[in-house]
């Protein structure tokens, strides 16, 4: 008989243990940083968005008016495990600068309770027309002039995405005479730098 309690009562004890781990709330992952447009000055009240994209699941990130700070708060476990890949889509208010930036968490990250200081630089985003140096729509003899003032003479051009129209690596006289190909005889371009800036950490 006193086999028989003892054993009701370490039953009853594994019992409650088990009922009490399964009550245990999973523990929060935190991600928070800092904005930058792209001459290094602070991107106040940005949007992000947040994609897990192992589970294809997103957020929007808290942010505060008037601050370039953004933070998101998951759930370990749930929302995020070790090795699964995070995307960041962000966007300044006025939609003129962008970048996706991906990152992979680490196990270390998971017993952290997350990653902190992800600070995001954001870029101009192209045109979407290639050869549109200016950004006045079209491609004519006065992308050429911009192009040549720019590459001799350093004067500022609207869109760099646009002016690489050789895809040769960086911009210089080789993209000048591509572009006046192009206007003058109808020779193709071919600006290959992405239009998003995709950054791997």
């Amino acid at each position: 008989m006193k086999h028989v309690i003892a054993t009701i009562i370490i039953l009853g004890i594994l019992s409650i243990s088990h009922t009490a781990l399964a009550a245990t709330p999973s523990s929060p992952f935190i991600v928070y940083g800092y904005v930058f447009n792209n001459d290094g000055s602070e991107c106040n009240y940005p949007k992000v968005n947040v994609t897990n994209l192992n589970i294809s699941k997103e957020w929007d990130a808290g942010r505060k008016e008037g601050y370039n700070y953004y933070q998101i708060i998951l759930t370990n476990g749930t929302d995020i495990n070790a090795s699964e890949v995070l995307r960041f889509n962000v966007t300044s208010p006025d939609g003129s600068q962008s970048n996706i930036t991906e990152h992979t968490v680490t196990p270390e990250e998971i017993n952290n309770g997350g990653f902190f200081g992800f600070n995001i630089s954001l870029s101009i985003q192209a045109s979407g027309l290639c050869g549109d140096v200016n950004r006045v729509g079209g491609v004519n003899m006065g992308d050429v002039g911009a192009l040549h003032n720019y590459v001799q003479y350093g004067y500022p051009i609207s869109d760099e995405w646009a002016a690489n129209v050789n895809c040769a690596g960086g911009i210089n006289m080789g993209d000048v005479g591509a572009l006046h190909n192009h206007v003058q005889y109808g020779y193709p371009l071919n600006c290959c730098v992405a239009k998003e800036n995709r950054m791997k950490r």
